[in-house]
């Protein structure tokens, strides 16, 4: 389980993508976050914060390495890695 926070600090309201993130383990593995995850909403308002967790089930033996995806409709692909 992975919490977050997504936070519009903007002037306007920002459209969010609907492909939200994987977890790749340290075998190159990679796997969706569960159903029981906070799904992310359509749009996110100026000055929002919006709190969830991304819920994953790795094989046994393995270990978390990156976070990836995409957040922001049109947004760039963003890369968090885990230690």
């Amino acid at each position: 389980m992975l919490g977050w926070a997504l936070l519009n600090p903007g002037g306007t309201a920002r459209a969010l993508a609907a492909s939200g993130v994987a977890l790749v383990d340290d075998r190159g593995g990679r796997h969706e976050s569960a159903p029981s995850s906070t799904k992310l909403p359509a749009t996110i308002a100026p000055g929002e914060r919006i709190d969830g967790v991304f819920v994953f089930d790795l094989p046994p033996q393995r270990l978390p390495s990156v976070l990836e995806g995409t957040l922001m409709e049109g947004g760039q692909r963003i890369e968090v890695r885990l230690s």
